[in-house]
């Protein structure tokens, strides 16, 4: 297995194998080592995905669910920076199966 490794004599990220018989090493094709995506982690914390069939307050729609065929489905927007996403989920309290209107 390789890992990064910085090599600071030529300034570039290389891959690295730590088998100390072995001594393979090749430069990286990308300096991106690791990426967190936060955005699409804080939109699953932040809704309440399981209350959202019960809400009153939300619009009721006829719209088929894929997964357990039920014909009603509760949608509601969320802003995004790209823009607005609506999101339908199933109404049926043992699917609460979930899908963004295309």
């Amino acid at each position: 297995m390789l890992h990064p490794k910085e090599d600071r004599t030529r300034k570039v990220l290389e891959l690295v194998c730590r088998n100390s018989n072995c001594g393979f090493r090749e430069d990286a094709s990308d300096p991106c080592i690791y990426r967190n995506n936060i955005r699409e982690m804080e939109e699953e914390r932040t809704i309440a995905w399981a209350d959202i069939p019960s809400d009153p307050a939300l619009q009721r729609t006829n719209a088929r669910c894929s997964k357990c065929n039920n014909n009603e489905a509760v949608l509601f927007q969320v802003l995004k920076r790209e823009g607005v996403t609506l999101y339908l989920v199933c109404t049926n309290p043992n699917c609460a199966n979930r899908w963004v209107q295309d």
